[in-house]
């Protein structure tokens, strides 16, 4: 929000899907935001969808690092940056991948999170492991997730 409050709102939705607020459900309130749509207009492909199918191509890594930039740069912050979570648009003539889900980081302190050095070591950590989530991805997966982050 404060980017946004600072003229910052095109950067904030370059790898946020734009977000219209709350909606009234029969279940309660929902958050309401922008669907993502592929060029055939069928649901926008996750990134573990797309690395299964064509592996971490030159292409996907540009955009993988265009994200992993944008969240230094923002610091925004994130949960773990899981490829299921992650969604592939065309924009501009390239992919561009968005997060659908994971925004925030709901046990970080307030008062830590606002320290500049500690939000840019929480996002290196976040990336790292990202990197990391993506070789498990493309891997034989003799170890499932959890395990092969202790590896």
């Amino acid at each position: 929000m404060s980017l946004i409050k600072q003229g910052h709102e095109s950067t904030v939705w370059s790898h946020l899907p734009r977000f219209y607020g709350e909606t009234p459900t029969s279940l309660g309130a929902a958050n309401e935001s922008e669907l993502l749509l592929d060029d055939h207009g069928d649901p926008a492909q996750t990134l573990e969808r797309y690395l299964q199918q064509y592996g971490f191509d030159a292409s996907i890594k540009a955009a993988v690092e265009r994200l992993c930039h944008w969240l230094q740069e923002t610091g925004i912050l994130t949960r773990n940056l899981l490829p299921h979570n992650l969604v592939i648009i065309e924009r501009d003539s390239q992919q561009e991948i968005l997060l659908v889900d994971g925004l925030g980081a709901p046990t970080v302190p307030r008062l830590l999170s606002a320290l500049p050095a500690w939000r840019k070591r929480y996002i290196t950590r976040r990336v790292r492991r990202f990197y990391k989530r993506i070789d498990w991805e493309l891997s034989d997966r003799e170890y499932s997730w959890e395990v092969s982050q202790r590896l």
